[in-house]
């Protein structure tokens, strides 16, 4: 690596640069590699999405030989899906929150395999336009309204381990 810096290059490219690296030394190349990007455009090559994290501020994706990704990392985080548990069974579910402006999809999950009964957990696709806050006061009134209980709704936030897996079953 230093041997690369010493030219002061306007492109690095680095392929896991802290593979084997102890948890110091890796604090330590992350500094390094942040300081870097400050005067060069670096590349770095890597399958530990945690460096990804930790080092940048866009993402490409390659499967096959191809961009199958090319994305802000925070843009990537966004997601436009809730996910809801609540004592409304799904036809009820699909009955009162689909009529609420800005929901595309509500689909069962069994997150809970095994989880007492009267427990529905939901995953909630919004309209992109739409704003998850909004959305969520809105289906807590009405569950509230239907005299269900609601336990949980938050915003579903993608990481970049199932964003890959995701590209990778796609595209196989």
């Amino acid at each position: 690596v230093a041997q690369a810096i010493l030219g002061r290059p306007k492109l690095l490219i680095l392929d896991e640069p802290t593979n084997g690296l102890d948890p110091t030394q890796t604090t330590h190349m992350r500094q390094l590699i942040r300081e870097l990007s400050a005067e060069a455009t670096v590349i770095l090559s890597t399958h530990i999405m945690q460096e990804v994290e930790a080092l940048c501020d866009r993402v490409l994706i390659l499967h096959r030989g191809e961009l199958a990704v090319d994305a802000r990392l925070e843009a990537l985080h966004r997601s436009n899906h809730l996910r809801l548990r609540t004592s409304m069974p799904e036809s009820v579910a699909k009955e009162k929150l689909l009529n609420i402006a800005g929901i595309e999809e509500l689909q069962g999950v069994d997150d809970n395999a095994g989880a007492e009964p009267g427990y529905f957990n939901y995953r909630i696709r919004v309209a992109q336009e739409k704003g998850l806050e909004q959305i969520s006061a809105m289906l807590a009134k009405t569950i509230v309204a239907a005299e269900a209980e609601l336990y949980s709704l938050q915003t579903e936030k993608k990481d970049l381990e199932t964003l890959f897996r995701e590209v990778s079953n796609v595209h196989t």
